[in-house]
């Protein structure tokens, strides 16, 4: 699966721009500011049906126009897939063929995208829902009826949160308060499970992929930090564990009165990184963080290309800064056989590591794009 061509319209600092893509590496180089994030922001948009930054999608449109328009093609298993996205102020327009997708949900499943960008540094550095959200977004992914099982869980952990604040003078309160204690262990317990099976094997792939990635000298684990104290191996019915967690939480409603919001659930998970069998957070480089990230998104591409059987696309925003240069050969060797679409502002970190590879390179300067080489 890849990507062959795109053109954009009045998107973010792109007036008018078209190109076609290598089925290989993709190197777009310049100065900063000058579009290489929003490119690969607009092949995120083409496959998801929304941006990957906390942004609303009349900020995408270019200034001082009314509407931006969005056309990618994209090719899987020798069938083509014609991609037309049109913006305005407060609307959109997604066709797929020409047809309008029932559902965002729809919109996902039409090629996968794994993506890094540099705030996915925040997974290291900074605290647990940025570690949750790296997960959540991974599993749903591969299980689209992941994330509305979320949203129905934190819709309900808001409801409880709301009756937990209000609490003074309300009517049958407790009664209230129990039967949403229900409601959310119940949705709970299936969100802990699909993240528990999900990180064992997350774990897994990432402990062969980041020793390869340091070559051989580090070695990377996760752990998935639960309410419930489950392990890797273990596999609780969803009922029996709903069970469990209920009366866990429900044991826990004084403290939950007492600080005024929900104390306990999958909502205060975490994941723990771990390099060497310490805190990658407290006991790691700046390269050293950069390099366990990449080794996360690694292993999700690998788990999508083992369970959907497909090759995804991967988007790498400034990736190689405060890499060594081996780590850099080790990674690009590691991407063999997916299209790539990379960002630097320096070409010589690449030029040794290309050589041999299929790829082409671009040069953007101020929402221009040249081709320079294509190999």
């Amino acid at each position: 699966m890849y990507i062959s061509d795109l053109k954009l319209m009045n998107f973010r600092n792109y007036e008018e721009e078209q190109l076609e893509f290598s089925k290989g590496i993709n190197l777009f180089v310049g100065d900063n500011a000058q579009g290489k994030t929003n490119l690969l922001e607009a092949v995120y948009y083409c496959s998801r049906g929304e941006t990957f930054k906390s942004i609303r999608d009349s900020d995408l449109i270019r200034y001082g126009e009314q509407q931006a328009t969005l056309d990618a093609q994209i090719i899987r298993d020798n069938r083509r897939k014609l991609i037309h996205i049109q913006l305005g102020k407060g609307r959109k327009s997604i066709r797929i063929n020409d047809l309008k997708p029932q559902s965002i949900k729809e919109m996902k499943n039409q090629f996968d995208i794994v993506y890094f960008w540099p705030d996915h540094l925040r997974v290291i550095k900074e605290g647990p829902v940025f570690r949750r959200a790296l997960l959540d977004d991974a599993i749903a992914t591969l299980k689209p009826s992941y994330k509305q099982l979320l949203g129905k869980y934190m819709a309900v952990l808001s409801q409880r949160n709301k009756l937990i604040k209000g609490n003074t003078g309300i009517r049958f309160f407790m009664e209230q308060l129990r039967a949403l204690t229900r409601q959310l262990a119940e949705t709970g317990a299936s969100l802990t499970l699909y993240r528990l099976n999900y990180a064992a094997e997350l774990h897994k792939e990432m402990q062969k992929v980041h020793y390869n990635l340091s070559r051989k000298r580090e070695t990377a684990s996760i752990h998935y930090e639960n309410c419930m104290d489950l392990r890797y191996g273990e596999s609780p019915e969803s009922r029996i564990l709903a069970e469990e967690l209920n009366a866990k939480m429900q044991a826990n409603i004084t403290e939950d009165l007492t600080r005024g919001y929900t104390t306990l659930g999958p909502h205060r998970d975490d994941l723990s990184i771990l390099l060497d069998g310490k805190s990658a957070k407290l006991f790691s480089s700046q390269g050293q963080q950069r390099s366990l990230v990449l080794s996360l998104k690694l292993s999700e591409l690998n788990l999508i290309k083992e369970y959907r059987r497909s090759e995804p696309i991967l988007l790498l925003d400034d990736v190689f800064s405060e890499l060594d240069t081996k780590r850099r050969g080790e990674f690009l060797e590691h991407i063999q056989g997916v299209q790539a679409l990379i960002t630097t502002n320096d070409l010589n970190v690449l030029v040794r590591e290309l050589v041999g590879k299929e790829h082409a390179i671009y040069q953007i300067v101020q929402g221009r794009i040249q081709t320079r080489d294509v190999y």
